[in-house]
């Protein structure tokens, strides 16, 4: 497959957000990705397929295996770390709605006004809206392997297509928020054009704009030429970029991170690439040419799940903050590691506690120059917590 080329780079551009003057409510704005995560247990992993979606669906595991999943596990991070979150995606008012809702309200996500059926662009608690909420199973075995089996994997896409514009109620939120996040997920569910649309709306705003890849890195030889163009055009217009390694590299076909970074930082607003690459650490590659690197925090990990969505809830804090780069990737290693050291995610990921916990146990392990990086990585956090609001829970 050649390789593709997102829309080269402005020459004026910067690789620190400019100055903000007009205060907004939300730090940042979520779009799509809203779903419940199933948990099956099962003896041996079977294929995942539409006849496996089809029977988990008939026959699905009681409430006590149900978490939040998707966009939820950013969100709640994001309250957490101190930040005043929102959510735009379509939530049903089936009980896996319920539930959802009930989670971010506890875990005070803000998201009543904005989370909206993007099929007639009415409230989710308008009588008469029947899209049911999307629903991924997570298949287990005895060996802790995993396997996902959902309709984001079947299809048919755009899972929740159908509307081409951008409704009020969301316009709004757009206009009230420092940041957009969303993921490449986020195209399985809406049509491109209304991505799009989005972004520019944010843009216009004056939202820094924030895009994770994620899986959908993987496989693109697969996907019809439009999906990749649409997928290539998005990278384009985000501020900052997140991905793995293997995502980078899948991505851009550029096995050396350097230049898989530096073809991402091509792109038309690009300022920051960010590539995580597990217990190696993550580094970040600045439009202007900076390239700094911060090492994994070294824990037992449980499990990685949310790990990546917990992480760029602090790269989002960090960049919209203007904060210290150095500081804002640490801590970011830092909220990615608390996530890894419990079960699942949704209401397991990290906690204020666990992050400021891992900072300062991490002192006496640095030397002196990241002795200082932790310092103002804690300095991010504890502002952030102190202006925020954030539940007392994860602890």
């Amino acid at each position: 497959m050649a390789k593709m080329r997102v829309p080269r780079a402005r020459p004026w551009r910067t690789c620190t957000p400019p100055l903000r003057c007009v205060r907004r409510s939300h730090d940042v704005v979520a779009i799509s990705n809203l779903c419940v995560d199933v948990l099956v247990r099962v003896d041996e992993l079977p294929d995942a397929n539409p006849d496996t979606l089809a029977r988990l669906t008939t026959d699905p595991p009681s409430t006590s295996q149900w978490e939040v999943g998707g966009n939820a596990n950013f969100l709640i991070a994001s309250a957490r770390m101190g930040m005043q979150g929102c959510a735009v995606g379509c939530v049903g008012s089936d009980a896996h709605g319920c539930f959802l809702k009930d989670v971010l309200h506890e875990e005070g996500v803000r998201f009543q006004h904005v989370a909206i059926d993007v099929s007639t662009m009415e409230s989710i608690d308008d009588v008469g809206f029947h899209q049911p909420t999307l629903v991924c199973f997570v298949l287990v075995d005895g060996c802790g392997n995993h396997r996902f089996c959902s309709a984001y994997d079947f299809g048919p896409w755009p899972l929740l297509g159908g509307r081409r514009d951008v409704p009020r109620r969301v316009r709004q939120a757009l206009a009230d928020t420092r940041a957009v996040y969303l993921n490449g997920f986020a195209f399985d569910e809406l049509e491109a054009s209304l991505l799009d649309e989005i972004m520019q709306e944010a843009r216009r705003d004056g939202a820094d704009l924030f895009f994770d890849i994620g899986p959908r890195a993987f496989g693109l030889e697969k996907r019809p030429a439009v999906w990749k163009e649409n997928l290539q055009h998005a990278m384009g217009q985000a501020d900052v970029l997140l991905l793995t390694a293997e995502e980078a590299e899948a991505f851009t076909l550029e096995r050396e991170p350097r230049k898989a970074a530096e073809f991402l930082l091509e792109g038309e607003h690009t300022k920051w690439v960010v590539l995580k690459d597990g217990p190696n650490g993550a580094t970040l590659y600045t439009a202007d040419g900076q390239t700094l690197h911060q090492d994994a925090f070294h824990i037992d990990v449980v499990d990685t799940v949310g790990c990546g969505d917990s992480f760029a809830s602090a790269i989002v804090m960090g960049y919209t903050g203007k904060h210290d780069m150095e500081a804002t990737l640490k801590l970011a290693n830092a909220v990615g590691a608390a996530t890894a050291t419990k079960h699942g995610a949704g209401r397991n990921v990290a906690s204020f506690e666990m992050v400021n916990r891992l900072l300062y146990q991490s002192m006496g392990k640095e030397d002196e120059h990241q002795r200082e990086v932790v310092h103002k990585a804690l300095a991010i956090l504890n502002k952030r917590q102190s202006a925020g609001h954030h539940p007392a829970v994860g602890a």
